[in-house]
């Protein structure tokens, strides 16, 4: 008796694996449920879309942008040439050719005015976002300082606008302002295609 018993459990068993199997089945391919999203939407099919990642890294990356393209001392293009590694590669071309002409303007004239800018972030929102593109607006403060404060022979020493030292405390000036910074998924890596200030 035992053994049919063990017998019969085992064979119920295995039908109702069976039945559970074909109705799992059934539903993967009837279109109920769908085990892997699509990229291209169909019927039944989810949209790809851009993920948290996505979010999250599209946002440091704009921020990191702006701090280091909108702060910089009048004349200097250090700061551009520290983000370039952020950029496109065709806006790293379009940069680099900026940069080159304005030494070249700058050579000429001669001039030098010792103005410094810094940019700091306030809020960032993604206007919008798909797997390839993305849109960001930044407002963020713009603080103009009439003056520069540097190294020279180790020692901190403020340098005012038109380039003697001095013991003051620079003039600073206050802006809110808005960017709107435009970015393209290449080679797999988020990067900056152009940037406009407002």
């Amino acid at each position: 008796m035992d053994q049919k018993f063990k017998i019969i459990s085992a064979v119920i068993f295995l039908a109702l694996a069976a039945w559970l199997g074909l109705f799992l089945y059934n539903k993967y391919n009837a279109g109920g449920i769908n085990p892997s999203p699509a990229v291209s939407p169909g019927l039944g099919q989810l949209p790809a879309s851009a993920t948290k990642q996505d979010e999250k890294e599209v946002k440091i990356l704009a921020e990191n942008f702006l701090s280091g393209y909108g702060s910089y001392q009048k004349g200097k293009f250090s700061s551009l040439k520290e983000v370039k590694k952020m950029m496109t590669k065709k806006y790293q071309e379009e940069t680099a050719r900026f940069i080159e002409e304005k030494e070249k303007e700058q050579d000429s004239a001669g001039v030098k005015e010792y103005i410094t800018y810094t940019s700091i972030p306030a809020e960032t929102t993604i206007v919008s976002l798909d797997l390839k593109n993305a849109k960001v607006l930044i407002n963020f403060e713009r603080n103009t300082f009439y003056g520069v404060s540097l190294y020279l022979n180790g020692v901190l020493t403020t340098i005012d606008q038109n380039g003697n030292k001095t013991t003051q405390s620079l003039k600073r000036e206050t802006a809110k302002k808005q960017a709107i910074v435009l970015m393209i998924k290449e080679d797999g890596l988020w990067k900056v295609d152009s940037i406009k200030i407002e």
